[in-house]
């Protein structure tokens, strides 16, 4: 490459090729970015090789003398013929320097880049100048969406360059971008925020630390604490028979104080305790109170709804759920009870050994008035089916007593027992339902047992009662057998329970064998009389005279054939049932 088809920077002797710049044009070296003017062109003589050394050969001589003569020779030729050629020949030379002027322009810069015209850049700021221009746009903005923009930039220029002295940490500028936009979530989360979406409604969509999540779930729980205790200050006092229940917590409540390590909690008013009911439970950590009571009061309150429905309309004289409190009180276990009953002796009703429950039907002299009728006190134990039917015999004795007329309990054993016995033989659960009134066969089998002894003629109280014998015990003597527990008087009490539910079960279901029409008033001749028993018992007003009545008996005679009829019908009848 010849002088005159390059040029160089006179900064840094950076070569270029001249392609189409043109000389005295002002541009800015690639190299060195300094700006510099294209040279001119280097001028043709200059270019014209050195003359001839005196050391030429005489072969080179003698060329330089042939064409010497060639030009005195051409030179002498005329020249009017050979000017308009000339000026052909120039005009072709001149088009041909212009099309490799240009065609080596387009193709020779190619080979070099060329040098770009000078354009004067901006100089380029520093991290720190960025970051304070961002700080001003920011103060200045008249929007929130701008300065959280700008704020962002300077948070970006922070972590990503080492500005010393900077006016702002990037934690200052989060807050600032929080000020602005208080539901920013990304400076939230870098400050160690989260929006909370609990329970709590007092931090509902609020943006709390992290780190106070786990005193905000405390505040919770002692939140949740307060509104129960509110809210059951607030249930007891609503209506008159919620201050009613109110009387008989603080009845119990003080005599749990009595009791070491011992307290109650109360239930009422709630889908497994509906009015009239109010459960007393035993306050222990396993079960809870809440466990025990979804355990046990779904039977109970079942029972108590069918128990209405099972009698014709106007059988039963006195049936609300707000007049008197039902109150059951449930005990852990047999330990519990035995634990409770030591210290507060009025309560302990019978051993544990004996029964898993108890009716009270007599009321407490310190106990609060008006009220409510009786009290059932019930501990598991035993076997499951030993404590419910237990528990719901006892439920029996207070639906009846609830039922009846006025505030007294009902005073015929037999009936009462029997009809206990009778409600108390279930099955099902609270996920399947409940079927009471179901066969007893353990009942069956000592009435079967009285029955044999019957039919031996052995006379009447050693293994069983004639029917007249039975409809005749008065209260009196009942408890009296209750109390001393002697073996006869448990033999007694145990036929009073057997035959007693027998003997109803014998008027509702005793067929006459001999009629074979469709009415049922013929074809179960006591059917009636087993409901006028219960429609005078509620009344206070059975008397044994009146069973005799609405069975039918006038005479002796009538009794015996009575009794042949009810042993013949434990005996053989009864089996049909028994499972």
């Amino acid at each position: 490459m010849t002088q005159s088809d390059s040029f160089s920077c006179p900064h840094c002797q950076q070569v270029y090729k001249r392609g189409n710049s043109t000389a005295g044009k002002k541009v800015r070296c690639q190299k060195c970015e300094q700006p510099f003017v294209v040279p001119e062109t280097e001028p043709a003589a200059s270019k014209a090789p050195r003359a001839v050394s005196r050391g030429t050969s005489s072969s080179s001589r003698s060329r330089g003398a042939a064409s010497s003569k060639k030009r005195r020779n051409t030179k002498a030729q005329p020249q009017s013929n050979k000017q308009p050629m000339v000026m052909l020949v120039g005009a072709l030379l001149v088009v041909g320097v212009l099309a490799g002027l240009y065609f080596g322009g387009v193709f020779g810069g190619a080979e070099a880049k060329k040098p770009e015209p000078v354009v004067q850049k901006p100089k380029e700021k520093t991290p720190t100048e960025k970051y304070e221009a961002a700080l001003e746009a920011a103060a200045k903005s008249g929007s929130k969406e701008l300065m959280v923009a700008k704020y962002g930039e300077a948070i970006d220029l922070l972590e990503s360059n080492s500005i010393k002295d900077a006016r702002f940490s990037v934690e200052e500028l989060h807050q600032k971008i929080i000020e602005a936009d208080p539901d920013n979530q990304k400076s939230r989360t870098a400050l160690g925020f989260t929006k909370y979406s609990g329970d709590f409604e007092r931090y509902a969509n609020q943006w709390v630390p992290l780190s106070d999540l786990s005193k905000i779930q405390k505040e919770y729980k002692k939140w949740q604490a307060e509104q129960a205790v509110k809210k059951q200050e607030a249930k007891w006092d609503k209506d008159a028979f919620a201050r009613k229940a109110a009387k008989i917590r603080d009845y119990f409540n003080k005599k749990a104080e009595k009791v070491p390590d011992f307290k109650f909690t109360y239930f009422f008013d709630t889908e497994d305790v509906p009015r009239p009911f109010l459960f007393i439970v035993q306050d222990v950590e396993t079960p809870s109170p809440e466990q025990s009571v979804a355990i046990v009061a779904p039977g109970i309150v079942e029972l108590r709804r069918q128990f209405k429905e099972g009698y014709p309309k106007g059988t039963i004289p006195s049936w609300s759920d707000t007049d008197a409190v039902v109150p059951i009180v449930l005990f852990k276990d047999t330990a519990g009870y035995e634990h409770y009953g030591k210290h507060v002796k009025e309560h302990y009703g019978a051993p544990s050994d004996v029964a898993a429950a108890f009716y009270r039907f007599t009321p407490y002299e310190d106990a609060p008035v008006n009220t409510f009728r009786g009290i059932m006190f019930c501990w598991p134990g035993r076997s499951d089916k030993q404590f419910y039917r237990s528990l719901l015999h006892e439920a029996t004795h207070q639906i009846v007593h609830n039922a009846s007329i006025d505030g007294s309990m009902g005073r015929t054993p037999w009936l009462q027992e029997g009809i206990a016995e009778w409600w108390s033989a279930f099955e099902g659960s609270r996920h399947s339902g409940y079927k009471f009134g179901l066969f007893q066969n353990g009942r069956y089998a000592r009435a079967k047992a009285a029955a044999d002894l019957y039919y031996k003629k052995i006379k009447d109280g050693n293994g069983y009662f004639t029917l007249k014998r039975l409809t005749n015990i008065s209260s009196h003597q009942f408890d009296a057998w209750r109390s001393r527990r002697s073996e006869a008087d448990k033999e007694k009490i145990s036929l009073i329970y057997a035959q007693g539910w027998a003997f109803l079960y014998f008027c509702y279901y005793y067929e006459d064998e001999d009629y074979e029409g469709e009415d049922e008033a013929k074809k179960y001749p006591f059917r009636k009389a087993f409901l006028k028993f219960m429609y005078d018992e509620l009344r206070h007003e059975l008397k044994p005279e009146s069973v005799a009545k609405y069975l039918g008996i006038k005479t002796e005679d009538d009794w015996k054939k009575l009794n042949d009829e009810f042993f013949f019908f434990c005996k053989r009848t009864m089996r049909r049932w028994q499972e």
